[in-house]
């Protein structure tokens, strides 16, 4: 019985600059590109390929089987449909990376024309893709009829065929750098006293004052930094604003909770740089999303608040009430972490998303 001829996969990205989140996944490609050759008896070539035109050229110099498309997400959708659509028309096979940061997608209308569609976070109920939420998630829908916060034109969002639905698969998330998993280990090897670390809070997310003028978004990070505010029991904490890369990652190691909003989309870098320095992770509930690496499970991995932040007190309350349970949530939220990059989670991912694009 002879092997497979390797498949020949092309992966048009748009950069590996870490701190961006297409760079972010595009860079874990990069990272295990010999791992995911082995199991998947393929051949990774990766080329940064940012327009249409580059994207075309790269195919007709590669002949890939499989191409791995990271698009640009300011695409108009009929920008990224005419893309797929030719592409298919040359008989390429196609998966459709969306590293966008939001649970829904401008670019649902290229469902048709790839063969599968992955996408770094899913809503758990994807009926509530064919409902018409304001600012197109469950979260922004939340934030305009709740906190009083205009985003029913945010126009980031796309009516998806329940048809062409079983196309659309869950990827990985900005958590896939292995920095992650080498920060995990040394934090946990050094055994940092938790307990014992000076700030009780770490607050070090983007601000504007609560009545500026700006997107949901920024509206929403102010409502937040208002909520800290008004805590009537001030925590011990290093600051607001912006800081130095250095500075910030010290605050981290000497912090023992770290506060984490939603921004555009629910998945926060700050989210696994938290997690990776040892401090036990406050954010929104994230129970309606399914997302890779999983560090969101409520109770177990990550401390969850309401999406108003109305309970902020108490879960503050609770965590210095309880500083062995909260020891312990940090150690499973590392644990998981770590498990992901040592059991190859993300190869194992990729492999099974090249494994739904059929052969010739």
């Amino acid at each position: 019985m002879t092997n497979p001829v390797p498949r020949q996969i092309l992966c048009t990205h748009r950069g590996r600059r870490v701190g961006t989140p297409d760079g972010h996944q595009a860079s874990g490609l990069h990272q295990w590109r010999s791992a995911i050759e082995s199991k998947a008896e393929c051949r990774l070539v990766m080329l940064e390929a940012k327009e249409p035109s580059a994207i075309h050229a790269a195919v007709k110099d590669q002949r890939p089987d499989v191409l791995l498309l990271f698009p640009d997400w300011r695409w108009p959708a009929e920008t990224a449909i005419t893309l797929c659509r030719d592409l298919q028309t040359q008989g390429v096979r196609i998966a459709f990376v969306d590293y966008y940061a939001t649970a829904n997608s401008p670019h649902f209308g290229v469902l048709p024309y790839v063969d599968v569609y992955v996408k770094r976070q899913v809503l758990r109920d994807r009926s509530l893709y064919q409902r018409a939420l304001a600012g197109g998630t469950p979260f922004t829908e939340f934030v305009h009829n709740n906190l009083s916060i205009e985003c029913a034109d945010w126009g980031f969002r796309s009516a998806l065929d329940v048809d062409q639905s079983y196309k659309i698969v869950v990827g990985w998330n900005l958590g896939v750098l292995q920095r992650y998993h080498r920060m995990a280990r040394v934090s946990r090897r050094l055994g940092f006293a938790w307990s014992f670390r000076p700030y009780e809070l770490n607050a070090r997310f983007g601000v504007v004052p609560l009545n500026a003028s700006g997107d949901w978004y920024e509206k929403y990070r102010a409502f937040c930094f208002d909520a800290v505010e008004r805590l009537p029991r001030r925590p011990r904490m290093p600051g607001f604003g912006r800081v130095g890369r250095r500075r910030y990652f010290t605050e981290l190691l000497m912090s023992r909770t770290v506060l984490s909003p939603f921004g555009w989309g629910e998945v926060c870098f700050r989210d696994y740089e938290a997690v990776a320095s040892g401090c036990l992770l406050l954010k929104p509930t994230m129970d309606h999303l399914e997302t890779a690496p999983d560090i969101y499970k409520a109770g177990e991995t990550y401390v969850p608040l309401r999406w108003d932040l109305a309970d902020l007190e108490e879960k503050l309350e609770w965590i210095r009430a309880h500083p062995g349970e909260s020891r312990q949530i940090v150690e499973r939220a590392q644990r998981v972490l770590c498990d992901y990059f040592e059991q190859n989670q993300f190869v194992d991912m990729v492999v099974s998303v090249l494994a739904r694009v059929p052969r010739f």
